[in-house]
């Protein structure tokens, strides 16, 4: 399974899919999925040690396994509609939806997107937090892929 973006270019996330700019999410694709997936859902987390355990910045679910990305533009929404009808997570800041990079001056912040193949929908209501969707995703993992990028904020 593969996870990619063309708006990272050279693994940096630009400004306009951050708190800095935009603040809207990055288009993302994918390909090569096990066999037997029935959802997708993606973790987006800055990983760069500040706290015990990563920030979340965005949790996406009851991703259709028949898609092949998700277009640019997801903001605060629990269960949009547009651009694709998926549902939204609670991130770290309390809010449901994409929040992105609002980094330190001149310091490299590593984040990372991940994307789960699940073999079974996750019975998850909009806005569930991490911990719920760690517990709902428990044994229907079926495979993971990862993409690191960074994000540095520049005065």
């Amino acid at each position: 399974m593969r996870l990619t973006s063309d708006a990272l270019k050279d693994g940096q996330i630009p400004v306009r899919y951050s708190k800095d700019g935009d603040n809207v999410s990055p288009p993302l694709a994918w390909s090569d999925l096990p066999a037997n997936t029935v959802e997708l859902a993606l973790l987006f987390e800055n990983i760069t040690p500040q706290t015990k355990e990563p920030f979340v910045q965005w949790l996406v679910y009851k991703i259709p396994a028949d898609t092949s990305g998700l277009p640019e533009g997801y903001q605060h929404k629990r269960d949009p509609k547009e651009p694709l009808d998926v549902l939204q997570g609670r991130n770290s800041l309390d809010n449901v939806g994409y929040d992105g990079p609002l980094g330190t001056l001149n310091r490299t912040i590593r984040y990372r997107f991940r994307l789960f193949a699940l073999d079974a929908p996750l019975d998850l209501p909009p806005g569930a937090d991490k911990e719920a969707f760690l517990e709902a995703s428990s044994g229907h993992v079926l495979e993971q892929s990862d993409l690191i990028a960074t994000y540095e904020r520049t005065p």
